[in-house]
C-alpha cells in the first residue's frame, strides 16, 4: 500500500519487483497524517548502542502506544537475556555489553536470534526478495516474523455502516 504523495519512483519499482500496489489518495497528493493511522502492536531491533531502540520506545510511549518494544541479539552473545557474552559474527550488534542508553523503561522483553538462521534468511531475502541485506537486517527480520507468528491475525477492522 502506498499513497499519490509518495514518488512514483517507488510505487514503480515495487511493481518491478511483482508487489501488488494499492494506492490510496492522499489530501491534495500531500502527505499528512492520515496516511500513518496504523497502530504498532510491536517493535523490535537489535542492540549497538541502544540509541536506536531507546529513541523509537520514547517516541512509543509518548504518543500512548501500548507497543511491545523487544530487544534483539544473536543467541551466541546472550547478553540481555542470559547476562553472558560471546563471539558472534553480526556486525554493528551485541557489543558485549548493556549499553549505557538501554534502561529499564525502553524494553518489554529481550530475546535470541540463531546467527546461522540469520545468515539463512539473508539467502532467502537475495534469492527470494531482490534485498542484499547483511546479517543484521536479516536477524531483525527472523526476530520479527517470529512476532508476527506469535501475534497472529490481526483482528478484522469493523465495517462502516
Amino acid at each position: 500500500m502506498t499513497s499519490d504523495a509518495f514518488a512514483p519512483e517507488k510505487t514503480r519499482t515495487m511493481r518491478a519487483f511483482g508487489a501488488e500496489v494499492i494506492v490510496v489518495p492522499g489530501e491534495g497528493g500531500q502527505v499528512t497524517p492520515d496516511l500513518f493511522g496504523a497502530s504498532v502492536d510491536v517493535f523490535c531491533a537489535a542492540v549497538g548502542t541502544a540509541g536506536m531502540i531507546s529513541g523509537v520506545s520514547a517516541v512509543l510511549r509518548q504518543a500512548g502506544s501500548r507497543a511491545r518494544v523487544v530487544a534483539l541479539e544473536p543467541s551466541s552473545s546472550p547478553v540481555l537475556t542470559a547476562g553472558t557474552a560471546g563471539p558472534h559474527r553480526v556486525e554493528g550488534i551485541a557489543t558485549g555489553i548493556v549499553p549505557p542508553l538501554l534502561t529499564a523503561d525502553v524494553l518489554d522483553e529481550a530475546r535470541t536470534v540463531d546467527e546461522a538462521e540469520a545468515r539463512r534468511m539473508a539467502l532467502r531475502l537475495a534469492r527470494e526478495e531482490g534485498i542484499l541485506a547483511g546479517t543484521s537486517s536479516a536477524l531483525y527480520v527472523v526476530g520479527a516474523i517470529g512476532l508476527a507468528l506469535e501475534l497472529g491475525e490481526p483482528p478484522a477492522e469493523p465495517e462502516a455502516n
